[in-house]
């Protein structure tokens, strides 16, 4: 298996981390009126998602070595990175 694909199946896997962790957000918000079980599933899947996207960024460095914020694609993983984690902390 080569990166490309490692980093294409990563890509896919933060997406549904982060799409799981707004349904749940959403459906907890509507329903449940803010139920601590729901919102550490949301809080663990984008954890989870935050880490795979240190792994993307990191792996990115390594192919090509520098830090990878040279283009945009590079530097909007690494803002949504930063978002997700502002976000998660409270």
């Amino acid at each position: 298996m080569n990166w490309d694909n490692i980093q294409n199946f990563s890509s896919n896997i933060v997406f549904g981390f982060l799409l799981l962790a707004v349904t749940i957000y959403w459906i907890n918000l509507f329903f449940f009126n803010w139920t601590n079980n729901l919102i550490k599933i949301g809080k663990l899947s984008a954890v989870g998602a935050n880490i795979l996207l240190f792994f993307i960024l990191c792996s990115r460095w390594i192919i090509a070595g520098y830090f990878p914020l040279s283009n945009l694609y590079e530097s909007l993983l690494f803002f949504n990175m930063d978002i997700i984690i502002n976000i998660s902390l409270y």
